[in-house]
């Protein structure tokens, strides 16, 4: 089957969403080593692994179908 390759738009939303996934995600580790709360800290790093897989998940979508760089 023939992939077709990202429009402008889309590869701007896509770098949009990154964009958000790395700041969401630096957040969560900086904010992490504050907290005290077991329970806050066992959400907060199963929310960085989530986002890490989510940030993986969309650098492969920019390496197969965009030409942004």
């Amino acid at each position: 089957m023939h992939e077709m390759k990202m429009t402008p738009n889309e590869s701007l939303q896509l770098l949009e969403l990154l964009t958000t996934k790395n700041l969401a995600y630096t957040k969560s580790v900086t904010m992490s080593k504050l907290v005290t709360c077991e329970s806050l800290k066992t959400i907060m790093q199963e929310e960085i692994k989530l986002t890490e897989g989510h940030i993986k998940e969309l650098r492969d979508i920019i390496e197969e179908k965009s030409e942004i760089y």
